[in-house]
């Protein structure tokens, strides 16, 4: 996705994780979500810190050009 920037994050304290550690996948840019349609119970609940969280999990490599999904929630 041009423009994103993705991180990997410990799901309960939100801190950056080094490369090759999975956890939750953490996304901001230009085309991510801002809020849901009709939902601001929903919305408020996604973004943390200012990024909106995914409650997917994945994991960045240094040999991947991306990320690694390994589930999703």
């Amino acid at each position: 996705m041009p423009g994103a920037d993705f991180m990997v994050v410990d799901f309960t304290t939100g801190e950056p994780l080094p490369l090759g550690e999975a956890d939750e996948i953490v996304v901001h840019g230009p085309s991510v979500l801002t809020r849901y349609w009709k939902s601001t119970e929903a919305t408020a609940a996604v973004p943390r810190d200012g990024r909106p969280h995914t409650g997917d999990i994945g994991c960045l490599d240094e040999k991947v050009t991306g990320i690694e999904l390994l589930d999703s929630s």
